[in-house]
């Protein structure tokens, strides 16, 4: 799901999961929005397939992701679609990643940035988030461009470490105050939070902060 509103003041594009990597792709591309959002998103396509579960896999909600993801970037020349793996050639997953583009975000500073995502997702795991942040606004960045990133509880309170998915990413720093709410003065954000998943990141505290970072960008 992606969509935009139409303010006086500018456009703001936002989008959940598939939506939110079409918003983040769109910015790479160079759409003229003021602000963008993105909620879940699909960031390193290799990545997500080898932590998504094999076909034979006991997990009934993820099983059929890898078999989704190797069919849609498969062969696509003859009539029949052929299944193609990262392993069997890396072109079709980094050409639709974000994480790939990343320089091309980067240079995007006339746009404000938001990621958001729910720590117990399991079909977009909190990596994809952290490794889109490390690669286009990682915490040596120049002043004002470097993401400031939370790992928050379910109730929007700061949570003093990194998400476990994100413990190994070099390059992000993790808050230990309260995110600014109601002035959100910096260009790019990142805000994990615990307990929400896959669609319950759309609600709760994680919305809250998304509506009020958009009545700060656009009064």
């Amino acid at each position: 799901m992606a969509g935009h509103r139409s303010i006086p003041t500018g456009l703001l594009m936002w989008g959940h999961s598939h939506g939110a990597c079409i918003t983040v792709r769109a910015l790479q591309r160079g759409v003229k929005v003021k602000a963008a959002a993105a909620f879940a998103a699909p960031t390193d396509m290799v990545e997500w397939y080898k932590y998504s579960p094999p076909p034979t896999s006991s997990d009934t909600k993820l099983t059929n992701n890898r078999l989704a993801l190797s069919t849609t970037f498969g062969d696509i020349t003859t009539t029949t679609r052929t299944r193609v793996t990262p392993d069997q050639s890396r072109i079709p997953y980094d050409w639709r990643s974000p994480v790939t583009y990343a320089e091309d975000l980067k240079a995007r500073t006339d746009v404000k940035i938001l990621l958001l995502q729910g720590n117990c997702d399991l079909l977009i795991h909190s990596s994809q988030a952290c490794a889109l942040a490390r690669a286009y606004a990682p915490s040596n960045s120049p002043a004002g461009t470097a993401s400031m990133n939370w790992h928050l509880s379910a109730n929007g309170a700061v949570v003093e470490a990194s998400p476990a998915d994100c413990t190994g990413f070099t390059g992000l720093t993790w808050q230990k105050i309260a995110p600014p709410r109601g002035t959100w003065p910096h260009s790019r954000y990142l805000l994990v939070y615990d307990y929400f998943d896959h669609a319950s990141i759309l609600t709760g505290s994680a919305w809250d902060d998304f509506l009020n970072w958009v009545h700060v960008i656009f009064p």
